[in-house]
């Protein structure tokens, strides 16, 4: 890398730029390798356009990273051409090559479970390195030790360039011609162009008729991180129509009406809570107690009782599961609303979706708003709360979820081994079994009535069961662990509710059994609305049994609750109750994808837009009629969240 045909001042900055650029390159080729089937529906053309496209955002990324200590080698200004400065640029290139090389992996690893490039997740996907590392090794471990290869090669590259330059006494002098020239370009690089009145962002990767699988060839990880934290915190900037027109919309989707709402409370909110609205039964039902298990990675592919829904052979991995949907309710058209646990958290404690440019709740700070979470409502209805997990504690900051939502008691992993002696633990917690037995012996001792939000996570990726009784035994692929470790899942589950079900409280009781998200397993040739169908099952007094065929998801929980339990106390959110039966009844559901797109289902008929255009969909005529409850959901949620106007204090009850 002499560059002896360039000038002697630009010398410098064209090494530094070519390994930056063969870093992005060697990371996109790393990331081809890797996940080639999902990429492989492309023509030849397409896939050659994304190649050429990822140039610009590879571009933008680093000039926009690098241009500022590569301009300093153009300036001809002493300071700027010492081999102490050129030591310090050097430095700060090498510790940013390191920083990019490990995102770059982090990235291809995470994609292989979400099907996208990872956003403003990332620092919290590195807070947690042994899960990480627990990915990489089980799945990745040959593209890993390829990947350090590279490295090394890569590394010895660097430090003949270091060594070369830091010792050539004929650097160059700089040019303030050469340094004008070069900010000229790194502008353009940055912007995407010169035409676009905007500038370059994620959005501007999804092109053509396959937009998703040539968005992630053309996306780096970096630049998709720096754009999407970039956007955080910028709710209610999305404007798509007048604001009191957005806010109709919604109020009518949820049926939020003056006849329901007239209340004092609901009144004295007015139209600054627009989401804020009294129960629609105002009485007490059959169900006195409520217990919400989330459970870890749960499709509805998987499940059998979903699957005799839809006239597919069984599985036999949910026997459990399946026995119960027979006395209660099973949703099959339902949904997640992101890919995350903490985007399930969100939703089903809060009824608020993880938007794009949100930060996350917990370990971003999404619950520092006012949001209503239905712990803090059952704790107004005088409600024994807790919240058991079979995680360690302060995992993603659920802790801190906990605290917020006023939990009367919250156990994790290392409560739980505390409380029982003996048991045997995994990478990252507790076996499930250990924990619905805790949860289960609290039940039988706590007062009355109780709320409790369980979250096992065995089935958590990489996919390891206790012993051999559930291991598949027909292979080490990801679908045949988890197949495995589903139907240990499964046991726990039955093994749960055998120990309950003799309880004289059992009868008033509401479960609700849902999934935070998907495994990710089954690949990335899926329509998209099947990576995030997640089964969900209310069982409970008052439940008529049987299979309900309407969309939702998991923003509609939190109303459930309130609504079958007949609480008074006000709630908000962007859900509604799923066993809600006045018109609209156009239930839908809506779903966060990526970091720029988001989702909305009803019925056969989806659609998938970002802030500027429509990318996909399926289905007819009413398609405009779902985008604009679309837009309107997205809007207002937004608009609300960043005035923290979600749920009010309550010195903003009084009229």
């Amino acid at each position: 890398m002499s560059w002896k045909f360039a000038p002697a001042s630009l010398r410098l900055p064209l090494a530094v730029l070519s390994l930056e650029f063969l870093l992005f390159a060697l990371a996109r080729l790393f990331f081809l390798i890797v996940h080639w089937d999902s990429v492989r529906s492309l023509d030849a053309g397409e896939f050659s356009f994304a190649l050429l496209h990822g140039l610009r955002f590879d571009s933008s990324m680093i000039f926009l990273l690098w241009g500022p200590p590569i301009l300093t080698l153009l300036l001809p200004l002493r300071p700027f051409q010492t081999r102490t400065w050129r030591g310090i640029v050097f430095g700060l290139i090498g510790l940013g090559l390191l920083a990019q090389a490990l995102l770059f992996l982090g990235d291809t690893v995470y994609f292989g479970y979400v099907q996208r490039h990872v956003g403003q997740e990332a620092f919290a996907m590195f807070t947690d390195l042994r899960l990480l590392a627990a990915m990489v090794l089980e799945d990745y471990l040959p593209h890993l030790l390829a990947f350090g290869l590279l490295g090394c090669g890569f590394l010895w590259l660097y430090s003949r360039v270091c060594w070369k330059w830091l010792h050539d006494l004929h650097p160059g002098r700089g040019s303030w011609g050469y340094a004008a020239l070069f900010l000229i370009i790194g502008t353009v690089a940055v912007r995407g162009g010169v035409t676009n009145r905007k500038p370059l962002n994620p959005a501007n990767a999804m092109v053509g008729e396959n937009p998703y699988p040539s968005s992630w060839i053309a996306l780096n990880a970096p630049f998709n991180v720096y754009h999407t934290v970039r956007k955080a915190g910028l709710g209610g900037r999305v404007r798509f129509m007048p604001h009191g027109e957005a806010v109709a919309v919604v109020q009518h989707e949820l049926g939020i009406t003056a006849e329901v709402d007239g209340s004092p409370a609901s009144l004295a909110a007015g139209s600054r809570f627009p989401l804020f609205r009294e129960s629609v039964k105002q009485e007490a039902g059959a169900a006195k107690n409520c217990v919400i298990i989330m459970l870890e990675s749960w499709d509805a592919w998987f499940v059998d009782a979903w699957r005799e829904s839809q006239g597919l052979e069984p599985l036999g991995l949910t026997p459990n599961f399946d026995l119960l949907a027979r006395e209660g309710r099973l949703y099959t058209d339902f949904y997640a609303s992101g890919q995350r646990s903490v985007h399930g958290v969100a939703a089903i404690l809060a009824s608020v979706p993880t938007l794009p440019t949100l930060p996350y709740i917990g370990t971003g700070g999404l619950e520092q708003n006012r949001l209503g979470l239905v712990s803090q409502l059952a704790e107004q209805a005088d409600y024994h709360t807790f919240f058991f997990r079979s995680a360690r504690r302060e995992s993603y900051r659920l802790d801190r979820v906990a605290q917020v939502g006023d939990f009367d008691l919250y156990r994790g992993a290392e409560d739980l081994s505390a409380r029982h002696p003996g048991v045997e633990r995994h990478k990252f917690g507790v076996w499930d079994e250990v924990l619905f037995a805790d949860a289960a012996d609290h039940m039988k001792h706590c007062e009355e009535p109780f709320f409790g939000f369980l979250f096992p996570s065995s089935t958590h990726h990489p996919f390891t069961v206790p012993d051999a009784r559930w291991a598949s035994g027909e292979g080490s692929s990801k679908v045949e662990r988890f197949s495995s470790v589903l139907r240990y899942s499964d046991d726990t589950l039955g093994a749960f509710f055998a120990s309950i079900r003799d309880e004289p409280w059992f009868d008033e009781t509401l479960f609700i059994i849902t999934a935070d998200h998907v495994s990710g397993v089954r690949g990335g040739e899926l329509p998209m609305p099947e990576r995030y169908r997640i089964p969900c099952l209310l069982l409970g007094p008052g439940i008529a049994p049987g299979v309900d065929p309407r969309t939702g998801s998991q923003l509609d929980i939190l109303p459930t609750v309130v609504e079958t339990l007949g609480w008074n106390t006000p709630y908000s959110g962007l859900g509604r109750s799923l066993l809600d039966e006045r018109e609209p009844r156009n239930h839908g559901a809506l779903m966060v994808i990526g970091e720029n797109a988001v989702m909305r289902k009803e019925g056969p008929s989806w659609l998938v837009r970002n802030q500027d255009r429509r990318l996909i969909s399926q289905g007819g005529a009413e398609l405009d009629g779902l985008d604009q409850r679309l837009q309107a959901g997205w809007q207002v949620m937004l608009r609300l969240l960043a005035d923290n106007r979600v749920y009010p204090g309550s010195d903003q009850l009084r009229f």
